[in-house]
């Protein structure tokens, strides 16, 4: 008698990019986050043009590296303003968003987490240095924190805004085997949507940041309902 077919699981995908999570099952997208530009980009092509301040620039995202460099380009005298200016990233996905662009980085974090990149460059004695950390309206202050703990100035800089995208329609969330969240924001919206986490399906995280949101609200809830 031939094996049983493994069934298919049925997937709620709440982020920004299915394509990269079709493999685990039948994907069924709703996302709990909007990417989109800022309405005023006075401050980002004042710190465009004084580039050779900073000694390093940290990408947390994919999402961080486009839309800088989009800006950059748009601005035809500054071909040559990340010159002399070291990269870190994230993870491999920051990282081959940033070769796209031509950037190979010189530092990469070996754990794609903010404390992946406090590791390294706790691990490489990298203090008393300017850091820009280009990224989103609604990241929070751990890394930067962090990165000044260890004798750094840092710079946060706004390039993109993470919005509440609007959801039409909702879904049988329980009918589903697994929810994947991508980001802390996406975990927020959503129990901003359905009014708490699922608790049938399976929930996956991407990323540590992801899993501590995830953990906080169901402690939350547990404490609620003790």
């Amino acid at each position: 008698m031939p094996p049983a077919s493994k069934k298919e699981l049925h997937i709620l995908f709440t982020g920004s990019q299915p394509d990269n999570y079709r493999h685990l099952g039948k994907i069924f997208h709703q996302p709990m986050i909007e990417i989109a530009g800022l309405p005023d980009y006075t401050e980002v092509d004042r710190i465009i043009r004084n580039l050779s301040h900073y000694d390093w620039i940290c990408y947390t995202s994919k999402y961080a590296v486009e839309h800088f460099f989009n800006r950059i380009n748009q601005q035809t005298s500054n071909t040559h303003a990340l010159s002399g200016v070291q990269i870190c990233s994230i993870g491999q996905v920051t990282s081959n968003c940033l070769k796209e662009y031509g950037i190979t980085p010189d530092l990469q974090a070996k754990e794609e987490s903010s404390e992946g990149i406090i590791k390294a460059f706790a691990h490489h004695k990298i203090t008393h240095t300017n850091i820009l950390i280009p990224r989103s309206n609604l990241a929070t202050e751990f890394l930067p924190e962090q990165l000044e703990k260890l004798d750094n100035i840092v710079t946060r800089l706004v390039i993109y805004e993470n919005k509440m995208p609007e959801i039409k329609n909702h879904v049988n969330v329980e009918s589903f085997d697994q929810v994947i969240y991508t980001s802390p924001s996406g975990v927020a919206n959503f129990i901003k949507v359905y009014g708490a986490l699922p608790v049938k399906p399976a929930i996956i995280t991407r990323g540590k940041e992801t899993r501590k949101a995830v953990d906080f609200y169901q402690n939350k809830t547990s404490k609620t309902q003790s």
